[in-house]
């Protein structure tokens, strides 16, 4: 009887510590080209493909960065997650567009929480040497001519075509 008990505990605990485990987290890159820049962002998730699904996204991404390589210039990288609480439900990168005013290129990044409220989707504009030029609603230190530019030229941003962060490619190997 003591074995059977004892046998039955070992195997529940096998169990819970099976579904206990911590997800298994890759690093994943996403590449487009914005004008002449090569623009990569690389995300830390776990692996949540779907059997099935239309899309595969990969989430619970805990780190995601920026990477702008233009030719003749230093490579830029961004957090993209700096202006996010710690340990709360934060935005990740879940699309990018190359927008333009005219004399500059700005990459748009959408962000989202994957929940369904008034701020759980926000926009950042991030210039293509890495300076944030609004984040949500709040401009960063962006000089207010840049702005006015930027306003006039918003509106047809969403000509311009979207290029979806799904964290389905696995970055190669390279030393951190």
């Amino acid at each position: 009887m003591h074995k059977k008990i004892l046998s039955s505990a070992l195997f529940w605990s096998c169990c819970a510590t099976a579904l206990a485990a911590e997800p298994e987290m890759f690093w994943f890159k996403n590449e487009t080209q914005c004008g002449e820049a090569k623009v990569t962002v690389r995300s830390y998730c776990e692996v949540s493909q779907r059997a099935n699904a239309a899309v595969q996204v990969n989430n619970g991404c805990t780190e995601q960065e920026l990477v702008i390589t233009q030719p003749g210039k230093k490579t830029v990288k961004r957090d993209l997650l700096e202006h996010e609480p710690v340990g709360d439900d934060f935005h990740i990168a879940t699309a990018l567009r190359c927008v333009e005013t005219g004399k500059q290129r700005y990459l748009l990044v959408s962000l989202d929480t994957g929940g369904n409220c008034d701020t759980c989707e926000i926009q950042a504009l991030v210039g293509l040497d890495g300076r944030w030029k609004r984040y949500g609603g709040k401009w960063q230190s962006t000089p207010a001519s840049e702005q006015r530019e930027i306003r006039l030229r918003e509106p047809s941003w969403h000509l311009a075509p979207r290029y979806p962060i799904n964290n389905t490619v696995l970055e190669d190997p390279q030393p951190q």
